[in-house]
């Protein structure tokens, strides 16, 4: 109260919401004090620190004194917060590489996915399945959540692929009978190399121009 001889306590005057104070008998509302950031309240006449609430996980407050929930703000796809009364965006945590979310305001890593199966990314944060990118032809991934193109397997030589985004070495094509090749990662047929005049392969996805043999004499 800021007056004198009051009779009633109905005179006294409540902190505001996004506000509380500890003093007793104050004369001034310069005692009232803000609500940190990372904390909201929605009540008048808050008596202590604690009644201020934390933004729940997933979520930050810039502001000091906030009022509302709402002022709490959701974190950004492709980040994330287990913690409780983030003060700044930065406590959003960056989904890994390979991984991304489109959700907002997620509290849980597992909100991050993996990228699938012959795909990589090596972006942080990523918002968008989108971000991850297909191993290149001649290349596979048998698994999720790769992070770099060199996660993605080359296919052997005597062996070559045309596929993008592949999953399974089954994509890799041997070369056949009667040629060869020393390429890895081959992605077209035109890497398998005949062999030469006067010999000849018998096996499939040769590797090496060794494979070819001699035809024998008189024929």
């Amino acid at each position: 109260s800021t007056m004198t001889g009051e009779t009633s306590e109905d005179t006294c005057l409540q902190c505001g919401a996004g506000k509380f104070s500890a003093a007793r008998g104050a004369v001034s509302n310069r005692t009232f004090v803000d609500c940190g950031r990372g904390k909201y309240a929605d009540t008048r006449g808050n008596g202590a620190e604690s009644q201020c609430l934390s933004c729940p996980q997933g979520k930050f407050s810039t502001d000091p004194g906030a009022q509302s929930l709402l002022s709490c703000i959701n974190c950004a796809a492709g980040t994330f917060s287990t913690a409780t009364g983030n003060d700044s965006e930065d406590d959003c945590l960056q989904c890994s590489r390979g991984k991304y979310s489109v959700s907002t305001g997620a509290s849980s890593a597992a909100s991050c996915q993996d990228c699938e199966y012959g795909k990589y990314s090596p972006v942080l944060g990523a918002d968008s399945a989108a971000t991850c990118l297909s191993c290149g032809a001649g290349k596979y991934s048998t698994s999720t959540g790769n992070q770099v193109e060199a996660d993605c397997v080359s296919c052997v030589a005597g062996t070559y692929s045309s596929v993008i985004g592949a999953s399974t070495a089954d994509t890799c094509v041997p070369c056949v009978a009667g040629s060869f090749s020393t390429v890895t990662a081959a992605d077209s047929i035109d890497t398998c190399n005949l062999c030469a005049e006067g010999k000849y392969g018998e096996a499939t996805g040769a590797s090496r121009a060794d494979a070819c043999q001699d035809c024998q004499a008189g024929t």
